[in-house]
């Protein structure tokens, strides 16, 4: 893995597909190890191949969904990509991880009107305000999607069916 990131220092082409066989040799010892996937994300993007890039970005944050760098690196190539709702989610992510709450509640609240009828935007939202203490709030824009939405809280949850008059 670390020889692989000293290849990835060079700027020639060779030294990237050799940092890309590195880190397929660290993965073959550990499939999980998220920085090799990132790594090898960012040395297929410098060789110009962003749909490989990507996925082993992705890669990364399924093996690690609290490693920030892979979770950037997958929003900004979605964004190139096209792919706005998307982009957003993992860039708003992004600032959950590194713990800028107010720039995460902006990406998804970009990412809602990208997709107005996606309620997962405003749920993201929730649960950013709900670990930077602002419960009623998040219970606030939650109940508002919900309505928004049609649709009803789940069987057993309050406001569920069964809290329905007959």
């Amino acid at each position: 893995y670390y020889a692989g990131l000293t290849h990835l220092q060079s700027p020639r082409r060779e030294d990237a597909e050799r940092a890309i066989n590195l880190f397929k040799d660290a993965l073959a010892a550990d499939s999980k190890f998220a920085p090799a996937y990132y790594q090898q994300g960012v040395a297929l993007e410098r060789l110009g191949r962003r749909r490989a890039a990507l996925s082993h970005y992705s890669f990364a944050v399924l093996a690690d969904p609290t490693y920030a760098e892979p979770t950037l690196a997958l929003g900004r190539g979605l964004a190139a990509d096209g792919k706005k709702a998307e982009a957003q989610r993992h860039l708003g992510r992004y600032y959950d991880l590194i713990d800028e709450p107010a720039d995460a509640v902006r990406e998804f609240r970009e990412m809602e009107r990208a997709d107005p009828k996606n309620v997962q935007a405003t749920l993201l939202m929730g649960l950013v305000l709900i670990r930077t203490g602002q419960s009623d709030r998040a219970v606030e824009i939650t109940e508002a999607a919900g309505a928004a939405s049609g649709r009803r809280a789940a069987p057993g949850a309050p406001g569920g069916p069964e809290d329905q008059p007959r």
